[in-house]
């Protein structure tokens, strides 16, 4: 996805770092933009955890962290090569829960829409409204938003020309910003724009991927009765995180 950010717009700054230079040792790859650095670190073992971790912490490891630094996703054994650097960055962390569910499963699933609203593509204009009830709202996250709409995509729920609900497909790759209003919950809504979004991402041949907040009950149960599978124990950390 980031290769194809890069095609879209060549000025951005896009990287994919390794320990030495050995992708078998784990892997570093960001989104530098203006004031938004995204970035995941990758090990797969213990072998790779001990060198990402080394290089982390170098002194030689210069990246473009900026006003919002956000890590995203990361599984166990990346989230203890980055702890002593999230730890000395003094940044906060937020623990979730990755769900997942495979594109061929994820193309076949029906989207139940209500009588009187119908899905469409979001567009950037579409970013305000979205910022104003996300939960992680924060300095420069509209913009954020905005950027994913217009780089991948997002679709929403709509009642002539309002917006009721939507979810984005996001930077990590993932479903994300999924919220409805909340006049508008409980009419099967959310649960609509999810089915949309997830079945367009598998006629992509995507594997379809979401984060769950830890201790958010509703929506784990929410995500298991749609066919999503558990992945993984997640960490994100940044330093503008809520």
């Amino acid at each position: 996805m980031l290769l194809r950010y890069k095609k879209m717009k060549p000025d951005l700054q896009i990287s994919f770092l390794a320990p030495g230079g050995d992708f078998k040792l784990g892997v570093i790859f960001y989104l530098a933009y203006e004031k938004e650095f995204s970035g995941l670190i990758y090990c797969e073992n213990e072998l790779a955890r001990k060198a990402m971790e080394e290089t982390l912490m170098s002194s030689t490891l210069n990246l473009p962290f900026k006003e919002m630094t956000l890590l995203t996703g990361l599984n166990h054994n990346s989230y203890l090569a980055a702890k002593s650097f999230i730890e000395k960055k003094e940044w906060s962390v937020l623990g979730g829960i990755m769900y997942w569910m495979p594109w061929y499963t994820a193309r076949q699933i029906g989207v139940h829409l209500p009588e009187g609203v119908e899905i469409r593509q979001l567009s950037p204009e579409h970013a305000e409204i979205i910022d104003n009830e996300w939960p992680h709202k924060s300095p420069g996250s509209k913009e954020v938003i905005a950027r994913q709409i217009m780089f991948n995509f997002g679709l929403g729920l709509f009642r002539g020309d309002d917006l009721l609900s939507w979810a984005v497909h996001f930077f990590y790759g993932g479903i994300g910003a999924v919220q409805t209003l909340e006049s508008e919950r409980r009419k099967g809504y959310g649960k609509a724009v999810v089915e949309a979004i997830t079945k367009k991402l598998g006629e992509m041949q995507n594997d379809v991927h979401l984060n769950v907040v830890e201790g958010n009950e509703s929506a784990e149960a929410f995500f298991k009765s749609l066919g999503f599978r558990f992945a993984f124990h997640s960490q994100w950390a940044g330093n503008n995180m809520h």
